[in-house]
């Protein structure tokens, strides 16, 4: 009973119901602590227990897994290792379209701006292609490497997403 109290104590939190998930965080902690009358130590176990549980399952809730999340791995995984190990050689490569960010227009379409399929190199690190869709068809961009992430980092806490970012250097 108090695992499926405690999912939907999460539900309601995922759902931007705060006041709702505390009081149902309440009773759970009053459940947990008076399900074993005969035993305090039990009970604070148990209370323990749920605790965990719920902080267990808010951590799995704030894992972000949008499409930001696979430029910033591409980033940490590829682009930083490379420009810290301090190579002339930089040969980064795009295999598949990496989201940016998303615009709004002044009509109110939304588009969203891409890194195309590429391979950036020393030569083209302040050049990098960039795509985008506005409603009336796709045009290309160029912005440098370090103002992408930028671009990207103000994506992410407009949007206020869950994710851990590095500085670029």
């Amino acid at each position: 009973m108090l695992k499926d109290l405690i999912k939907l104590a999460n539900a309601l939190d995922g759902k931007g119901l705060r006041k709702e998930a505390d009081y149902l965080d309440e009773v759970i902690q009053k459940l947990a602590y008076t399900a074993s009358p005969g035993s305090a130590f039990d009970s604070a176990i148990r209370e323990g227990n749920a605790a965990q549980i719920r902080a267990e399952e808010i951590s799995e809730q704030k894992k972000y897994t949008g499409p930001a999340q696979k430029t910033l791995d591409w980033f940490n995984n590829y682009v930083f290792p490379q420009i810290k190990s301090g190579s002339k050689n930089i040969s980064i490569e795009v295999s598949e379209p990496l989201f940016v960010t998303s615009k709004i227009m002044q009509n109110l379409k939304q588009f969203d701006v891409y890194i195309p399929k590429q391979t950036i190199t020393e030569q083209n690190l302040d050049k990098v292609k960039m795509d985008d869709t506005d409603g009336y068809g796709q045009r290309q961009r160029y912005a440098s490497l370090k103002d992408i992430y930028e671009i990207l980092e103000q994506f992410v806490i407009d949007n206020k997403l869950p994710v851990t970012m590095e500085s670029y250097i």
